[in-house]
C-alpha cells in the first residue's frame, strides 16, 4: 500500500512539471531565424533613411593650402586656411528617398509582425504534434498488451488442443508486428520531443505535456465563409503590404512627376588667405543652387516606377486570389474538422458505456476479453484529440491570415 501511494505521489509531481501550451509559448525563443532577419531588414531599412537625412546634417571641414605663386620673379605666398561650414537645405531627389524609405520601413515592420503570428502557429503545430504522438504511444502500448495476451491465451489453447499451431504462430507473429509497431511510434516520439525542444529553445526535450484545453477554440462559431473573407480583407498583412507598396510607388511616381531638379545649399567660410589677403575678408557665407543640366533622369525614373506599379499591381490581384482560395478551403476544412469531432463526441459516449460493459462481465467472469474495448475508446481519444488540434489549426491558420483579428 505504501508503494502505491508513493507511485502515485511522484505520477503527480512529475505532471505538475510537465510543459503546457501556455508555457511553450512564453518560453520560445524571442524571434524565429526568419523574424531575425527580418529584424536586419528593418535595421537595414532604419539605417539608410538615417544617411538620407545625415544629407541635411551640418558639415564642417578644414580646408588647409600650402603653396607658392611666382609673378614675375617674385614668389609670392598662396597659403589659405579655411573652416568651411556647409548644410543642404532642399534636395528633390533626397526628399522624396526619405519618404520612400520610411513607407518601406513600416512594410518591413507589418512583415514582422507576420512572422510572430507565425511563430506562434508553429509552436502549437509542434506542441499538438508531440501530445498526438504521446496518445498514439498509449494506443500501440495496448494493442501490443492484447496482441501478448492472446498470443498467451493461443499458447495455452494449443496445449489442450483447442488451437491449431497456425493459430498459434499468426498469434505470435501479430504479437511481433505489433511490438515493432510500438518501437517505431516510439521512435517518432523521441524525435518530435526534440523537434520541439529546438523550436522553443529548450536545452532538453520535456518529459511530459499537459494537453490543453482549447475550450476558446472550440466554442467558435462563424456563420459563413463571407465572415472571414471580410475580415481577410481588411487585415491580411500580405494584402496591406501590396496594396501600401502599389501606394508608396504611385505617390513616388507622382512626386518625380512634379519634381524639379534641384538642390539649395547654405554655405559658409572662415579663415586667412595669404595672397591678397587685403582684398579677401575671412569671412564669407551665401547660398548655392545647383540645377543639372543635359541629360533628365526623371522621365527615366517615372517608366521605370509604371512598371513597377504594374508588376505590384498584378501581384496584388494575383495574392488577392490565392488568398480568397486559401480562406474559402480553410473554411470547408473548418467544418468538416467540426462534424468529425461532434461525431467523434457522439461515438466516445458509446465507446464508454460499451467499455463498462466490458468490464462487469470480465468482473462477473463472463468474458475474459476486456482489451479490445480498452482499444477503441484509446483509439477514440486519439482520433479526438487529432480533430480538436485540427479545429484549433485551422483557426489559427486564418488568425494568421487576417494577423491576429479573428480569435
Amino acid at each position: 500500500m505504501n508503494k502505491i501511494i508513493i507511485l502515485v505521489v511522484l505520477f503527480y509531481a512529475t505532471a505538475s512539471n510537465a510543459l503546457t501550451l501556455e508555457q511553450a509559448l512564453k518560453s520560445a525563443k524571442p524571434l524565429s531565424y526568419e523574424a531575425i532577419v527580418q529584424q536586419y531588414n528593418i535595421n537595414q531599412q532604419q539605417l539608410e533613411g538615417e544617411n538620407i537625412k545625415q544629407q541635411f546634417d551640418y558639415k564642417l571641414s578644414l580646408d588647409v593650402q600650402l603653396g607658392l605663386r611666382e609673378e614675375l620673379d617674385k614668389k609670392t605666398d598662396d597659403s589659405t586656411v579655411y573652416f568651411n561650414f556647409k548644410k543642404l537645405l532642399f534636395d528633390s531627389r533626397h526628399n522624396i528617398d526619405l519618404d520612400f524609405n520610411k513607407a518601406n520601413t513600416a512594410l518591413e515592420k507589418i512583415r514582422l509582425d507576420y512572422l510572430k503570428l507565425e511563430q506562434k502557429l508553429s509552436i502549437m503545430r509542434g506542441f499538438f504534434d508531440n501530445v498526438l504522438a504521446d496518445l498514439e504511444y498509449d494506443y500501440s502500448t495496448q494493442v501490443l498488451a492484447l496482441s501478448a495476451v492472446k498470443a498467451v491465451h493461443t499458447a495455452e489453447d494449443f496445449a489442450i488442443g483447442f488451437a491449431s499451431e497456425v493459430a498459434l504462430e499468426q498469434a505470435r507473429a501479430k504479437a511481433g508486428l505489433d511490438f515493432a509497431m510500438r518501437q517505431k511510434i516510439e521512435n517518432k516520439q523521441i524525435l518530435r520531443r526534440k523537434q520541439l525542444a529546438d523550436l522553443i529553445g529548450l536545452k532538453a526535450s520535456p518529459d511530459m505535456l499537459t494537453p490543453p484545453a482549447l475550450k476558446k477554440y472550440l466554442s467558435y462559431t462563424v456563420e459563413s465563409e463571407s465572415t472571414w473573407l471580410k475580415s481577410l480583407q481588411q487585415h491580411n498583412s500580405l494584402l496591406q503590404i501590396l496594396r501600401l507598396e502599389v501606394a508608396n510607388l504611385k505617390h513616388k511616381k507622382q512626386q518625380q512627376e512634379n519634381r524639379w531638379e534641384f538642390s539649395v545649399e547654405s554655405f559658409a567660410r572662415l579663415g586667412e588667405q595669404t595672397y591678397n589677403k587685403d582684398k579677401n575678408g575671412r569671412y564669407r557665407a551665401g547660398l548655392r543652387l545647383n540645377i543639372p543640366f543635359g541629360e533628365d533622369e526623371r522621365e527615366q525614373d517615372i517608366k521605370a516606377l509604371e512598371i513597377l506599379i504594374q508588376q505590384k499591381q498584378t501581384e496584388l490581384e494575383q495574392q488577392n486570389e490565392r488568398l480568397e482560395q486559401s480562406t474559402l478551403d480553410l473554411f470547408l476544412k473548418f467544418q468538416s474538422a467540426l462534424r468529425q469531432y461532434n461525431a467523434l463526441r457522439t461515438e466516445q459516449d458509446y465507446l464508454s458505456f460499451n467499455l463498462d460493459k466490458a468490464s462487469l462481465e470480465y468482473e462477473m467472469r463472463l468474458s475474459r476479453n476486456i482489451g479490445d474495448a480498452m482499444i477503441k475508446v484509446t483509439k477514440n481519444d486519439f482520433d479526438l484529440a487529432k480533430a480538436k488540434f485540427e479545429i484549433v489549426l485551422l483557426l489559427e491558420q486564418m488568425n494568421l491570415l487576417t494577423q491576429g483579428k479573428l480569435l
